[in-house]
């Protein structure tokens, strides 16, 4: 389980920094910072595009997400987002797979139009 443990904790420390690249473009990451204080799960936004838009073209792109309220809809109304995409991360993933997340948001960008 530390195994598990430390390997989750690398994956997320990974995922937040790429995602961090895209802040600039409007990707919004929702929850604390640093890796060692959240599990293997990051909520996002990208810019002006609905989380489901986004979900089905990452899926296209061949890359899973949860999309939606995630059980937290009196949280999503009071924050006042229609929802979040959710990216998962556990002993199976890569840094590829994460790599593979920030291809498939940059061409969701493409799509939409987000310089």
């Amino acid at each position: 389980m530390d195994w598990i443990r430390a390997h989750d904790l690398r994956l997320t420390a990974y995922a937040l920094d790429a995602l961090r690249t895209l802040s600039s473009r409007g990707l919004a990451v929702y929850g604390p910072a640093r890796a060692e204080d959240r599990g293997g799960v990051i909520s996002f936004n990208f810019a002006d595009i609905h989380a489901h838009d986004l979900a089905s073209i990452l899926d296209i792109e061949g890359v899973c997400v949860r999309a939606g309220h995630h059980c937290t809809m009196p949280l999503m109304e009071k924050m006042g987002w229609p929802a979040t995409a959710r990216a998962s991360f556990y002993l199976y993933n890569t840094e590829e797979d994460i790599d593979a997340l920030i291809l498939a948001l940059e061409k969701a960008a493409t799509v939409f139009g987000i310089a």
